[in-house]
């Protein structure tokens, strides 16, 4: 990847290899990722400490798909 690339995963955790990942981010060989799910869910210090410490990794709570239209349309399937 290009240095100036940014890795984005709003996947499944486990598609990225994180200590691969963070190897590349602290050797400045990409410049950052977001990550919306991780190999290991919930996120701890513990299981992705060597991403949390990267200054450029932002790591969410595998809440990419919970847009205000997929909860309204989960509330109609319920309903129906």
């Amino acid at each position: 990847m290009k240095p100036s690339a940014i890795l984005v995963n709003c996947a499944r955790g486990g598609t990225v290899d994180e200590r691969a990942l963070a190897l590349a981010l602290k050797e400045e060989r990409i410049w950052g990722a977001v990550l919306d799910a991780v190999e290991d869910e919930p996120p701890t210090l513990e299981k992705q400490g060597v991403l949390l410490e990267c200054e450029r990794a932002v790591i969410m709570p595998h809440v990419g798909a919970s847009t205000r239209e997929n909860q309204s349309r989960s509330g109609d399937v319920v309903v129906e």
